[in-house]
């Protein structure tokens, strides 16, 4: 598979899951598949064939969320974006911000149900509860995964 093919690939992903602008989204694919050294504006510009309007628009986006970092070079007044070191540790904490969500909600409907008589409350009851140790589970291993990743991250 070619880059720009993974890009757009990575970029409609991440447009998707992070809700992000199609722009943003290609930037964060770029800079994930770039050195470690990180991509200077002028590259991010040409390597998308995008407005430098646009790109600084969307680069401080991916700031502002902090998905993206930059550094830059002694001698040198350019910045070189990067993904942040830790965006496996913030996709995995919004993750699990997401899993609490779920998790409120099926309590709420579990408190509402038991409270009212709602037809068939039993056989919604078995399954709320399953469902519910499903997420229990889900945030457990979310919880140790993200242990590790700071783990990780301490390490490099």
């Amino acid at each position: 598979m070619k880059k720009e093919d993974l890009i757009e690939d990575l970029g409609v992903h991440f447009e998707s899951l992070f809700e992000l602008p199609p722009l943003a989204a290609r930037i964060y694919a770029l800079l994930l598949l770039s050195t470690r050294s990180g991509l200077s504006f002028e590259q991010i510009t040409c390597d998308l064939a995008s407005s430098k309007s646009s790109v600084s628009t969307n680069l401080k986006l991916l700031q502002e969320t902090k998905r993206i970092t930059f550094t830059t070079k002694k001698g040198d007044r350019k910045r070189y974006f990067k993904p942040s070191p830790h965006f496996l540790g913030l996709r995995v904490e919004e993750s699990l911000a997401k899993l609490n969500q779920e998790q409120q909600m099926v309590n709420q409907i579990i408190a509402f149900n038991s409270t009212h008589e709602v037809e068939g409350f039993d056989t919604v009851q078995s399954k709320l509860n399953f469902y519910q140790e499903h997420l229990n589970t889900l945030e457990n291993q979310h919880n140790s995964a993200l242990t590790e990743l700071i783990k990780l991250d301490d390490e490099s």
